[in-house]
C-alpha cells in the first residue's frame, strides 16, 4: 500500500514537472482519455445503431477529415516551424495560413463531392448524399489542424489540450442526449461527431487573433504574398510526411469501405478501434521514456531505444493478450451480440498492433541518429504491401482477409527492422527478454533518480 502511494506521488510530480518526460506524460495521459471517451462513444453508437448504421456512418464521416489532411501541404507543419523560428511573425503567419486554409478546403471539397459517388457507389444514395455536403466542412477542418500547431508554436499547451478532448468530450454528450430522446440515428450521430469541433476552431482563431498587437487586415498584400511563400516552401519538404502519417491512419480504411458493405464495414471498425486501443501502450511509453533521445550520443541513444523496445513490446503484449482472452466476452458485453462477427478480426488486428508498434519503436533510433530515410522506407513499405493485399484478400475473404492485410504489412515493417537495424548501426538486434534493470530503469525514471541509460 505504501509502494502504491510512493508511485502514485512520483506520477503526479511527473505531471507537475516542465521537463520533457513531465511533457511526454502530459500528453498521454490526454491520448488515453481521449481513447476512452472515443471508445465510449464508439459503443453507444454500435449498440443502438447496429454494424449496418455503423458501417453507413463511418463511410459518412471518413472523407472530409480524410481529404482534407491528404491537402495540408505540408502547412501545420510549417506554421510551426515558421513561428517558431520568426516569433516575430507570428500573427502574419497564422493569418496567412488562414487564407491558404480557405483555398485548399475548397479544393479538397470539390475532390470529395465529385470522388465520393464513384468510390460509394454500393452504398445508399441518402447515404452518399450525406458524405457529399460533409465536404463543405473541409476548410474548418484545415483550420483546427493549424490551430493545433499555432497553439503549441505559441506554448500556449493548456488551449491545444483543450481543442485535443473537449470535442470528444461534447460528443458523447450530445449521443448519450439523443439515446436518452429516442432521437439516435446514422445521420445524427455523424453530425455529433464532426460539428463539436468546430465552435472550438472558431474560439481559438478568435483568441489566438486577438491576442496579436496588430489589427487584422484583409486583402492579399505583398507581405502576405511573402509570408505565403515561406510557408509554402517549408510546407511542401514536409508534405511527404504529412501523406504517409495520414495514409497511416485511413488508408485501410478508405479502400475497405469501397470493398465491404455497411454492416462489415461496421464490424471492421469496431474490431480494429478496439484493437489498436491496446497499441496506446507503446506509444504512450515511447513518448514518456524517448523525450530527449535525440540529444544522446550515439551508444546510449540506442541502449535506450533497446531497453524501451523491451518495455514496451511486453506492456503490449500482456494488453493483447489480455485483451484476446476477455474479447468474447467484451464484444458481446460492450457492442452487443451482433459485433460477435468481428472476433476473428480483432484478434488478427491484435498481432498487428504488436508488430508494427514494435517496428515504430525501433524506428525512434533512426530518427535520434540521423537516418529518417530508413523510417521514410519503412512507411512506404507498409503502405505498399497494404494496398494490394486489401484488394487482394477482401473480396476471396471478407473481414479476415482485411486482418490478414493488415498483419503482413506490419510482419514486413518489423522483419525491415530486423534486417536494418544491425546493418546500419552494426550492433545485434536488441534482445526481446526483459531484464530486471529495465524494470527498475522504468521505477527510477518516475520517480526521478537520474537512472543511467546503460546500466
Amino acid at each position: 500500500m505504501n509502494q502504491a502511494i510512493v508511485w502514485y506521488g512520483s506520477i503526479i510530480r511527473l505531471m507537475r514537472r516542465k521537463d520533457g518526460a513531465a511533457s511526454s506524460l502530459q500528453t498521454a495521459v490526454v491520448s488515453v482519455l481521449i481513447i476512452a471517451v472515443n471508445m465510449a462513444t464508439g459503443i453507444v453508437c454500435a449498440r443502438y445503431l447496429g454494424p449496418d448504421g455503423r458501417g453507413d456512418q463511418f463511410a459518412m464521416i471518413l472523407w472530409q477529415g480524410f481529404l482534407a489532411s491528404m491537402l495540408t501541404i505540408g502547412l501545420p507543419s510549417s506554421l510551426l516551424y515558421q513561428t517558431k523560428k520568426s516569433p516575430q511573425d507570428a500573427s502574419e503567419l497564422y493569418r496567412t495560413s488562414l487564407v491558404l486554409c480557405m483555398l485548399l478546403g475548397i479544393t479538397a471539397t470539390a475532390i470529395g463531392w465529385l470522388g465520393i459517388p464513384f468510390w460509394m457507389g454500393g452504398y445508399k444514395p441518402e447515404v452518399i448524399h450525406f458524405a457529399q455536403w460533409t465536404m463543405l466542412l473541409s476548410p474548418l477542418t484545415l483550420v483546427h489542424l493549424v490551430n493545433q500547431s499555432a497553439l503549441q508554436a505559441r506554448g500556449d499547451f493548456v488551449a491545444y489540450n483543450r481543442l485535443r478532448y473537449m470535442p470528444q468530450i461534447v460528443t458523447l454528450v450530445v449521443l448519450v442526449l439523443l439515446v436518452l430522446t429516442h432521437q439516435l440515428n446514422v445521420f445524427g450521430s455523424s453530425l455529433a461527431y464532426m460539428l463539436p469541433v468546430f465552435p472550438l476552431t472558431i474560439w481559438a482563431g478568435i483568441r489566438m487573433l486577438r491576442k496579436d498587437s496588430a489589427a487584422v487586415r484583409t486583402g492579399f498584400s505583398i507581405k502576405k504574398a511573402t509570408t505565403a511563400s515561406r510557408l509554402l516552401r517549408y510546407g511542401i519538404g514536409a508534405y511527404g510526411i504529412d501523406v504517409m502519417v495520414t495514409l497511416s491512419m485511413y488508408l485501410d480504411q478508405v479502400i475497405v469501405v469501397g470493398l465491404l458493405s455497411s454492416s462489415e464495414l461496421g464490424l471492421y471498425i469496431v474490431a480494429l478501434s478496439l484493437a489498436r486501443m491496446t497499441g496506446i501502450i507503446q506509444t504512450s511509453i515511447a513518448n514518456i521514456l524517448f523525450p530527449k533521445a535525440s540529444g544522446l550520443p550515439r551508444e546510449e541513444a540506442l541502449a535506450l531505444t533497446a531497453r524501451v523496445f523491451r518495455i514496451s513490446l511486453w506492456f503490449t503484449l500482456l494488453a493483447t493478450a489480455s485483451a484476446g482472452a476477455v474479447a468474447p466476452y467484451a464484444l458481446k458485453l460492450l457492442y452487443g451480440p451482433l459485433y460477435e462477427g468481428g472476433m476473428d478480426v480483432f484478434r488478427i488486428a491484435l498481432v498487428e498492433v504488436v508488430l508494427g508498434g514494435s517496428a515504430m519503436v525501433l524506428a525512434q533510433a533512426f530518427m535520434a541518429l540521423g537516418h529518417p530515410g530508413k523510417v521514410s522506407v519503412l512507411q512506404l513499405l507498409g503502405q505498399g504491401l497494404t494496398v494490394p493485399l486489401l484488394f487482394l484478400l477482401v473480396p476471396s475473404l471478407g473481414l479476415t482477409g482485411a486482418g490478414l492485410a493488415l498483419v503482413v504489412s506490419g510482419a514486413a515493417k518489423f522483419l525491415f527492422m530486423l534486417v536494418q537495424f544491425p546493418r546500419t548501426f552494426h550492433i545485434p538486434f536488441p534482445s526481446i527478454w526483459l531484464r530486471r534493470d529495465d524494470v527498475l530503469w522504468v521505477r527510477d525514471t518516475l520517480m526521478k533518480r537520474e537512472p543511467t541509460m546503460l546500466r
